[in-house]
């Protein structure tokens, strides 16, 4: 998930990550993994922005760079964002899946349910309702619910989330709900 950025501090935000990422790229180099999480954490902002194409061309070029599982799986994540974001639900899924299957076994403490792979979760659950697949959406809705209930000793906010979504996603598949009503919210 993207860090709490916003408001008027946007544009600042950006250009301070700007520096950043310039100077980790001529002292460590466009490989390195800091250099890359500067590349993440610049495209991030400038989605907010509203520059989806630019915050994707970033993420095209650090995936390209990423020599790793994890990094291919950060940076993956945030581009999976954009797309939907977007509603480039297609090129999303495929990707998303992908993305899904590398985190499971991040940390092993957590088994199959890393945060950030519940997180991915979420998103895939927007990817699949925007095409209209809403038993896959109901699917992975249900199984980011049960990550949070392996990982969480409280409720987590994205959880109650999720539980809204599931109630939505299941009054859609029984048909008690339009998706004309969908679209409004």
């Amino acid at each position: 998930m993207a860090p709490y950025i916003g408001g008027s501090f946007l544009q600042e935000a950006l250009e301070m990550e700007m520096k950043v990422f310039k100077q980790r790229k001529e002292r460590l180099g466009k490989e390195h993994h800091y250099t890359l999480a500067a590349m993440v954490i610049m495209a991030q902002i400038k989605s907010k922005i509203g520059d989806q194409d630019e915050a994707e061309q970033l993420l095209l070029t650090g995936l390209l760079l990423a020599q790793t599982k994890p990094w291919r799986s950060a940076l993956g994540s945030v581009l999976n964002e954009i797309l939907v974001r977007q509603g480039r639900y297609e090129e999303a899924e495929n990707m998303l899946l992908e993305v899904v299957e590398l985190q499971r076994n991040v940390s092993l403490y957590r088994g199959d349910y890393h945060p950030d792979r519940i997180g991915q979760m979420l998103v895939l659950v927007r990817c699949y309702e925007g095409q209209g697949k809403i038993a896959e959406s109901l699917k992975w809705c249900n199984e980011a619910l049960v990550g949070f209930e392996k990982i969480s000793r409280t409720e987590h906010g994205l959880a109650k989330i999720a539980k809204e979504d599931q109630k939505r996603l299941m009054a859609l598949l029984d048909g008690t709900l339009s998706t004309t009503v969908m679209e409004e919210t």
